[in-house]
């Protein structure tokens, strides 16, 4: 894809790899959606254990994602030069998006139902989302994998079973426009932070 043709680029011209930030583009599930979901899924599913958000027990079997972090992927960069993130965040802001409405389907062990390291609530196909998508494989270099837009809802601490269970009522989801984000390892989790157009971020 270009970002690491980007990155090869780099390389070769100036030596030694510059700091590299990982990232993605994302939609955020606002607030008050996201806490919908959340208590949707756990009325649905009562019987899976989970534990708050920070480092979790031996014995819990699952974790909630923290509902900051509840969004939807368009497209996964990876590692990025620092260098470029200004010029990426304006090529995302450039898509002219507004925030669109996403039905969920159904919840879903990934990457297998018999073999899940995670739960996601899967939404509806949507032609905001796909026309999104487009774009940015056209701007960015496209991933290889389908698009199937998901919210990762629980991580699992070892690969368990989980059936698809389909959402019986109506389950409506404001998602936000596009934006670049930045991926940080932190204590039990992950930490995405908006970058905007301006300097990359420290």
């Amino acid at each position: 894809m270009q970002v690491a043709c980007l990155m090869m680029a780099e390389r070769k011209l100036n030596g030694p790899a510059p700091p590299s930030v990982r990232c993605f583009v994302g939609s955020l599930v606002v607030a008050d959606s996201a806490r919908r979901l959340r208590d949707a899924f756990l009325q649905c599913c009562p019987g899976i254990v989970l534990t708050p958000s920070g480092p979790a027990p031996r014995r819990a079997a699952a974790r909630l994602v923290p509902l900051a972090n509840f969004h939807v992927t368009l497209e996964f960069l990876g590692q990025v030069p620092a260098t470029a993130l200004a010029g990426l965040a304006e090529q995302v802001a450039a898509l002219g998006a507004e925030p669109v409405t996403a039905e969920v389907i159904r919840y879903a062990g990934l990457p297998r139902p018999d073999q899940s390291q995670a739960v996601v609530a899967e939404l509806a196909p949507h032609p905001q989302l796909e026309a999104w998508r487009r774009a940015l494989e056209q701007r960015l270099g496209g991933e290889t994998r389908p698009f199937r837009p998901h919210v990762t809802m629980v991580r699992f601490r070892r690969r368990t079973a989980f059936a698809a269970i389909a959402v019986e009522h109506p389950l409506l989801l404001q998602l936000e426009a596009p934006r670049l984000f930045r991926s940080d390892q932190i204590a039990g989790g992950m930490r995405y932070t908006a970058i905007s157009g301006g300097p990359a971020a420290p």
